[in-house]
């Protein structure tokens, strides 16, 4: 019996029969389970097939590697919340160039191919910006004129912070737009945040961002992150948010903390499924 489906031939499906009965009087039922199993493997095939094109595409949206940076550990981590098959709309990447660090993260709305375009857009325009020395306020105001321009269906969100060498630390420079606050993990395990104000992208033409200063000394971290983080919820419906300042005192003086803290977030969820993107810089010793 032929296998087709959609169309297409994908092979044969051979029955074997025993027993002195000439007759296959049944014929019609084993080319109904001919047809189910072709449309079965057809199903598969295409479930696999649109996996591993969507692997590839987020594998794209994203850096292939952090850039080795004297006097900084960088480390960043993602984990894909949805479990459908659509790409998710989070970025980030860092810039070093013109003895700075450029480190930039967001979140475009929603899923799919369109949240795919813009979240390339998104990087894309950021990264070039900031390689050419742009401050962080007028990066992020650059990009809100391109996605207005291109009149998006979709806002984004997103944080710049900008790393100056300044004697034994760093200074930073941060601006944001719509996005969640970076935290600040200080070498003693002292968490604050960064109250970084500014309005969504793609929204409002004209947009300007302010950017907030602050000073990272030995040991010090800024760590940033989209809101798949904050949002994910345990069954009694408490946030990861309330947990968060303690795991970041916790994990982000250790190996690989962007791995950790999202592990602690996905050991947490038992809802939410929103994708989780975490990046994040520590000061160490010597430049």
């Amino acid at each position: 019996s032929p296998l087709r489906a959609r169309g297409r031939t994908l092979g044969t499906l051979t029955f074997l029969y025993g027993g002195e009965d000439d007759g296959m009087a049944d014929l019609r039922t084993l080319e109904n389970l001919a047809g189910r199993a072709a449309l079965a493997i057809d199903t598969t095939t295409l479930y696999a097939q649109r996996r591993e094109h969507v692997r590839l595409l987020q594998h794209h949206l994203l850096p292939r590697a952090l850039p080795e940076v004297p006097g900084l550990e960088l480390s960043a981590a993602y984990e894909v919340g949805d479990t459908t098959l659509d790409v998710g709309g989070d970025f980030y990447d860092v810039v070093a160039a013109g003895g700075k660090v450029a480190l930039f993260i967001g979140d475009v709305c929603g899923r799919g191919a369109e949240a795919a375009a813009f979240t390339a857009l998104a990087r894309h325009t950021l990264r070039t910006l900031l390689e050419d020395g742009t401050a962080p306020g007028p990066a992020l105001s650059r990009l809100n004129r391109v996605l207005t321009d291109e009149r998006a269906s979709r806002f984004v969100t997103a944080l710049v912070v900008v790393l100056t060498p300044a004697g034994d630390g760093w200074d930073a420079e941060i601006a944001a737009a719509g996005h969640p606050f970076p935290l600040l993990r200080r070498a003693d395990g002292e968490v604050t945040e960064v109250a970084a104000h500014g309005l969504l992208l793609g929204v409002v033409p004209g947009a300007s961002y302010e950017p907030v200063r602050v000073r990272l000394g030995e040991g010090d971290a800024v760590m940033m992150f989209t809101d798949g983080l904050i949002e994910a919820r345990s069954a009694d419906g408490t946030h990861f948010e309330e947990h968060l300042p303690a795991a970041v005192r916790e994990l982000a003086g250790g190996d690989d903390p962007a791995v950790g803290i999202v592990a602690a977030a996905s050991a947490f969820r038992d809802l939410g499924d929103d994708d989780t993107a975490v990046l994040i810089a520590r000061v160490r010793g010597q430049r």
